[in-house]
């Protein structure tokens, strides 16, 4: 999906003929370094017009040309890229951004431990989950179609690549 026009179409048109052949869906937020490129935007209209169940697993650092990384809300870490640079290994969340990826990463565990009952009680009692277990959770709701994740990057600059390959 297009940072800057969002969902179109063309994108409207694949998700009703992945439903109709029930398939699970991955989706990833490109071109975010563009002038009027807007992830949060995206993410709101993607939930409104394809599925309440799109849930965000990464976030953009920065907007725009000044996009500076992605923070995997799953792994709870942040892949940043110098210009034009190959991404780096993942290194920590920006102080920053701390209470935006806490919502962020709450509302992914809500819609991930609604999908698996055992989970779903070890979160309520307030037990800390790892990311190996949320993952796997991850996986069979989207192999279920019940949670669609939504990822984000630059393919172009190869910003959160390996982020999106983690997830897949």
């Amino acid at each position: 999906v297009s940072g800057v026009m969002g969902v179109e179409v063309g994108t409207g048109r694949l998700w009703k003929r992945s439903d109709e052949l029930g398939l699970s869906r991955v989706l990833f937020v490109n071109m975010l370094d563009r002038e009027r490129a807007d992830f949060f935007r995206v993410f709101d209209a993607l939930r409104a017009q394809l599925s309440e169940h799109c849930i965000a697993v990464h976030l953009p650092i920065g907007s725009e040309h000044e996009l500076t990384g992605i923070i995997d809300l799953l792994h709870m870490c942040a892949y940043t890229s110098p210009e034009g640079q190959r991404e780096e290994k993942p290194g920590p969340i920006p102080e920053a951004m701390a209470a935006q990826v806490e919502e962020y990463r709450t509302r992914l565990l809500d819609a991930v431990v609604e999908t698996d009952e055992a989970l779903m009680e070890r979160y309520l009692e307030g037990q800390e989950l790892d990311a190996a277990e949320v993952a796997g959770a991850l996986k069979t709701a989207v192999t279920r179609g019940e949670v669609f994740p939504v990822a984000c990057g630059i393919a172009t600059k190869n910003l959160g690549t390996h982020a999106l390959l983690d997830l897949l």
